[in-house]
């Protein structure tokens, strides 16, 4: 077994990202540049709608993606507290 700080345990948990977290920061990437796209250009109807549902998909994807990241970063953080409060028994 290797001995661990507190620490070096806050270390990795504040350093720790998913690939849901990726995923988000692209999704809102996506949303933020069809959002613009659609306030600032002039386009045809169909490219209008298709704009539109990339603009829908993104944000869809960018709130799936942004609570998984949270939803992974409290377990994270709970399992760090546990490891803490087990050491010190």
């Amino acid at each position: 077994m290797y001995k661990i700080t507190d620490t070096e345990i806050d270390e990795l948990c504040s350093e720790y990202t998913s690939i849901d977290f990726g995923l988000f920061t692209l999704c809102i990437g996506v949303l933020i540049a069809f959002v613009v796209a659609l306030v600032t250009a002039q386009t045809s109807d169909k490219v209008f709608a298709a704009f539109i549902a990339i603009t829908f998909v993104s944000f869809l994807g960018s709130l799936f993606f942004g609570l998984r990241t949270l939803r992974v970063k409290r377990k994270v953080q709970e399992r760090a507290k546990q490891i803490k409060e087990s050491r010190q028994i």
